[in-house]
C-alpha cells in the first residue's frame, strides 16, 4: 500500500514542551495523543501512578517509563512499515518484544476481519495470475509492473469505492438533482429549501443503493446541510473556501460554453 499522493499533507516536527511531546504543524503546536491522554487522566489514575513510583523508586520508574516508551515507538514503526509493505517481520529478532506486540495486533486484525483478508488475498492471487484486475463494472488495472501486494490490495478497495461514487453520481444526476462536485468520498449537491427533505431522502437512498449494487451491501450514508452562513472551525472554513473556489471556476467555464453539457451513462 502506497501513501496517497493525491493530497498535500503538512510536514511536522516533533518537540518536547514542559516534558510533553508536541508536533509543530503550520505554526501550531499540537500535543501528541499520549500527552492528551496523560493530561486527562482521572485523579484515581494519577494517584495510582504516584503510588507505583513511590513503591519502585523514582529512578527505576523513570527507567521503566523510557523503556516502555521506546518499545511503544518501535511497535508503531513496525506496524507502519508493515502496512506500507516495507517491513519483513521474519528478519527481526524473535525475542524482540515490540515485534511480538505488533504481530499480536496484526493477528487480532486478521481474526476480526477474516472475510476481508480471504477475499483480498484471493483477488490478488487471481489478478497476479492473469496479469490484471477487473472491477465489477469492467475497470481494468494491469499488474505486470506492480511488485507489492499491498499496492494491489489498496487499488482493489479504492477502485470499488470509486465505482460506488460513480454509480451514485449518475443516479443522482438522472434524478434531476444538481451535483456541484465530488469531494473525496462525498458528493456536494444543492437543492432548494422547498421540498429539500424529500430530496435528501432520495439522495441517501440512491447512494446506499449504489453501494449495494457494487459491493453487495449498503453503506450507511450521512447527510450534512451546509448553508452560506454557518459556524466553522478555521481549518474547515479554509477547506470550504477552496472547494467553492474550484466550483465557481467550473461554473464560469460552463457559462462560457453553454452548449457543453455533462453526459451520464448508465452503469449496467
Amino acid at each position: 500500500m502506497e501513501r496517497n499522493s493525491k493530497f498535500t499533507y503538512p510536514k511536522s516536527t516533533r518537540s518536547i514542551i514542559n516534558g510533553s511531546r508536541h508536533y509543530l504543524i503550520d505554526n501550531s503546536r499540537l500535543p501528541s495523543v499520549t500527552s492528551i491522554l496523560s493530561a486527562t487522566k482521572s485523579d484515581e489514575d494519577k494517584a495510582g501512578i504516584a503510588a507505583w513510583k513511590e513503591r519502585v523508586g523514582h529512578k527505576e520508574a523513570e527507567r521503566i517509563k523510557i523503556e516502555a516508551s521506546n518499545r511503544g515507538s518501535s511497535m508503531h514503526a513496525f506496524l507502519e512499515k508493515y502496512l506500507l509493505d516495507k517491513l519483513n517481520m521474519d528478519l527481526l529478532e524473535e525475542d524482540n518484544q515490540a515485534k511480538k506486540m505488533a504481530e499480536k495486533i496484526i493477528e487480532n486484525l486478521k481474526k476480526t476481519y477474516p472475510s476481508y483478508y480471504k477475499w483480498n488475498s484471493g483477488a490478488v492471487a487471481v489478478a497476479t495470475s492473469r496479469k490484471y484486475f477487473t472491477t465489477k463494472y469492467g475497470w481494468r488495472y494491469g499488474t505486470a509492473f506492480i511488485e507489492k501486494d499491498n499496492t494491489l490490495k489498496n487499488w482493489l478497495m479504492q477502485s470499488h469505492g470509486a465505482e460506488v461514487m460513480r454509480k451514485a453520481m449518475i443516479a443522482i444526476d438522472e434524478a434531476g438533482i444538481e451535483i456541484n462536485m465530488p469531494v473525496h468520498d462525498a458528493i456536494l449537491f444543492q437543492v432548494d429549501r422547498r421540498g429539500c427533505a424529500e430530496k435528501f431522502r432520495l439522495v441517501k437512498k440512491l447512494m446506499e443503493q449504489a453501494a449495494k449494487d457494487v459491493l453487495g451491501a449498503p453503506i450507511p450514508v450521512e447527510l450534512k446541510i451546509i448553508r452560506k452562513q454557518f459556524d466553522q472551525e478555521e481549518a474547515d472554513q479554509e477547506k470550504w473556501n477552496r472547494i467553492m473556489s474550484i466550483y465557481e471556476k467550473f461554473r464560469c467555464k460552463k457559462r462560457l460554453h453553454p452548449k457543453s453539457k455533462v453526459v451520464s451513462k448508465k452503469v449496467t
